[in-house]
């Protein structure tokens, strides 16, 4: 029976059967410690997750609410451009009527005056006359001011809108190493994932909701992000490319450097006596611009219609070369 119980003992390594040994109870402390530290990586990373979804959602609102902005002020600003462009129009008009009665109107009135109240009537019709031409250059110069405030405040928009964006993509990367981070962990610990991978759509869905806006303002012509590509992109293609690749290049370089391909950008420093910098190639508004236009066949045109600003400076650098632009 002794040698019976010994050669159990031995045939089991000296341990009883069912007793574990330190090995395994060490691997499983282990695994313990493991499946926790997951875990607990696993939560750390839910609840970054969480704090950057609520700032991602605080900035596509802000994106969203930057691009109504844009929207409306583009349109106040292709409004107020038309009404100082009539405005302007009816200026010149009297302007022209003025000049061709020449001063010899008021003179004739005189010579032709029988009494006082003749000459007072006289008198109510030269300050009407001057109240009048008071009153038109008081129109443009209110209309200007009206155009350089709005298109201050999209230009601001249109910044704030850039930059939104800028901060929903840094905060897309972030969220997705935290999705993948949470992924890993929960793997490790044996968790359910479904959760994480909808909330993975849901971002994926975000950014192409985001997306999608953006490209239709930039289609519209509303706002630039570069000259890579794009309506402005293929309006230079279109006025430069028969001047050579040189002449192309140099072209999306100064667009680029001068706007980003923006057609509504608008510098409110004021350059005397010619006035601001306006549009894709930033010609300076009302001065220079409205003389090229009339050399170049573009009467009338607004310097925020990007056609029209590609087509005005391939003109000017047809005739003078890029000397305008030059730092």
């Amino acid at each position: 029976m002794a040698s019976v119980s010994l050669s159990l003992v031995v045939s089991t390594g000296g341990f009883a059967l069912g007793a574990p040994s330190g090995d395994v109870a060490s691997k499983l402390d282990s695994a313990k410690r493991d499946h926790a530290a997951a875990t607990s990586v696993l939560e750390q990373a839910k609840a970054r997750l969480h704090v950057l979804r609520t700032r991602y959602e605080r900035a596509q609102a802000a994106l969203e609410a930057a691009a109504r902005d844009v929207v409306e002020l583009y349109s106040a600003q292709q409004e107020l451009e038309a009404n100082l462009q009539a405005a302007r129009m009816r200026f010149n008009d009297r302007v022209a009527a003025a000049y061709e009665a020449g001063p010899g109107v008021t003179l004739e009135l005189v010579l032709g005056m029988t009494s006082m109240s003749d000459f007072s009537s006289i008198q109510e019709y030269t300050a009407r006359t001057i109240a009048v031409d008071s009153a038109d250059v008081q129109e443009l110069t209110d209309g200007r001011a009206q155009l350089a405030s709005v298109t201050a405040r999209l230009e601001r928009r249109q910044a704030d809108l850039f930059a939104t964006r800028d901060q929903l993509d840094q905060l897309a990367v972030e969220m997705s190493a935290q999705v993948e981070l949470a992924r890993a962990a929960a793997k490790r610990s044996g968790a359910k994932v479904r959760r994480l991978e909808r909330q993975q759509q849901e971002l994926l869905a975000a950014q192409a909701r985001t997306a999608d806006s953006l490209a239709g303002l930039e289609r519209s012509g509303i706002i630039g992000s570069g000259c890579e590509s794009g309506p402005v992109h293929d309006l230079i293609v279109e006025a430069f490319t028969p001047m050579g690749q040189d002449q192309l290049d140099e072209a999306f370089y100064i667009a680029n450097r001068e706007s980003r391909c923006n057609p509504n950008a608008w510098n409110p420093t004021v350059v005397p006596p010619y006035g601001n910098a306006a549009g894709v190639f930033q010609i300076l508004y009302p001065g220079i611009w409205e003389a090229w236009t009339e050399r170049c066949g573009h009467v009338g045109e607004s310097p925020f219609n990007a056609r029209a600003n590609v087509e005005v400076t391939a003109c000017i650098v047809e005739q003078q070369g890029w000397g305008a632009w030059a730092l």
